[in-house]
């Protein structure tokens, strides 16, 4: 398809957005620190680069986060009812695992 916009228009456009302190980051770093929570922003020495890290509570995210995966990989094949899930029906984490190699999904 072709762009609708000429080549100084898209420039200009694609130049307006940005990857970090967008409105919606700014309304919840705002909230944390009205929280009391302090913070570091953009850590690069973490995997994936987070926009928020919150290092005080290492002791307890870390453990929850852990928790939630090994709860996460029973959701994935069984739904809250412990059926097993039909082809047509998916959880949304179950496409962000999908390229682990120890895990086999057969609808």
């Amino acid at each position: 398809m072709a762009d609708v916009y000429d080549k100084a228009t898209r420039s200009y456009t694609m130049s307006r957005i940005r990857k970090t302190d967008t409105k919606p980051e700014l309304l919840a770093r705002k909230y944390l620190f009205s929280k009391g929570l302090r913070y570091r922003i953009y850590n690069k020495k973490l995997i994936g680069n987070p926009d928020i890290v919150l290092p005080k509570y290492t002791d307890y995210w870390i453990p929850k986060i852990l928790k939630n995966v090994e709860r996460d990989k029973d959701l994935i094949l069984h739904n809250d009812l412990g059926v097993p899930l039909s082809g047509r029906a998916f959880r949304s984490n179950l496409f962000a695992l999908r390229d682990k190699k120890d895990f086999h999904f057969n609808p």
